[in-house]
């Protein structure tokens, strides 16, 4: 047990049920959510390490999971075990949000994060305010946007095919076999990401775009419904390149799926957060479909 720096409050090792029950009642980003970090830790044969903060009157109020004194998982992870974070499949650039009570004192995390959410700001104590990456959350589309979308789709003749409506070996060998192609990879360079989407497929969403009857496009995304927030994170996508005039396969099926998260978001009462990655560099198609927002540094 520590005490949390500047307050009565302090810290402890908790169970993963712990955590999980604080999470129910809490908005976490996917990669955070515990059956991820279940799954996470099994494939790197290792127990969770979850410290939970905790009032003087021992109510908890905040949980994280740590690796090597930093959150996990998180883009440093990726260096510090660049052979053993392959078995993950694909973490895509994940958001460091927490699980976090509304109304919480702020508190150190006494370990490294380096791209806490901007929705902890206030929380969670900084490092002079250093933003270390942006992240691009997408905004709501327009009915314009939408109707040229729908053009584009009849024109090509396509189908869409969300992946929840897809069997989950289905999904995942479209979605590798495009991806790979794209990049030119082997099947097995994949093979653990084939693993990670078929064993969370009930968080699986994206889907998959069809020009006349053959898969064009494939779109990976992760999404949790949480206390308040409904988070849908974009992992990759694959997409067969194709030379046309009108809208790309995956400007379609990216928008398709937005638009779907904001259906759903809307049926379920809760605020949108779709996260499309961090920016880097000039990255036109995510500053037309997003609004970037400062990371920081939290200690």
């Amino acid at each position: 047990m520590s005490l949390i720096s500047g307050t009565t409050l302090y810290k402890a090792p908790i169970s993963l049920d712990v955590y999980r029950s604080l999470c129910e009642i809490a908005d976490v980003s996917p990669h955070y959510h515990p059956d991820f970090l279940e799954y996470y830790s099994s494939q790197l044969g290792i127990r969770p390490k979850i410290i939970g903060c905790f009032h003087k009157t021992g109510e908890i109020f905040a949980a994280y999971p740590v690796l090597y004194s930093s959150i996990f998982p998180n883009p440093l992870h990726k260096r510090l075990l660049p052979k053993r974070m392959r078995l993950l499949g694909d973490i895509g650039q994940p958001e460091i949000l927490i699980p976090i009570l509304s109304g919480s004192p702020p508190f150190h995390l006494n370990c490294f994060s380096p791209v806490t959410s901007p929705l902890h700001r206030g929380n969670v104590r900084s490092f002079r305010n250093i933003s270390l990456r942006k992240i691009s959350i997408a905004k709501s589309l327009s009915g314009q946007r939408s109707q040229k979308v729908e053009k584009s789709l009849a024109t090509e003749n396509g189908t869409l095919l969300f992946a929840p409506d897809l069997h989950p070996h289905d999904f995942a060998d479209i979605y590798t076999s495009l991806h790979a192609a794209r990049w030119g990879l082997s099947a097995d360079d994949l093979t653990h990401v084939t693993q990670q989407i078929v064993s969370l497929y009930k968080y699986v969403q994206g889907g998959v775009l069809l020009f006349n009857g053959e898969p064009v496009a494939a779109l990976l995304a992760f999404a949790v419904s949480c206390k308040s927030i409904l988070y849908f994170d974009f992992v990759n996508s694959g997409v067969k390149l194709k030379k046309t005039s009108r809208a790309s396969a995956g400007t379609i099926l990216l928008l398709k799926c937005i638009s779907r998260a904001q259906e759903l978001a809307g049926s379920e009462g809760k605020v949108l957060r779709f996260s499309l990655g961090y920016e880097y560099g000039d990255e036109s198609y995510k500053r037309q479909w997003g609004v970037a927002e400062d990371t920081f540094l939290a200690y």
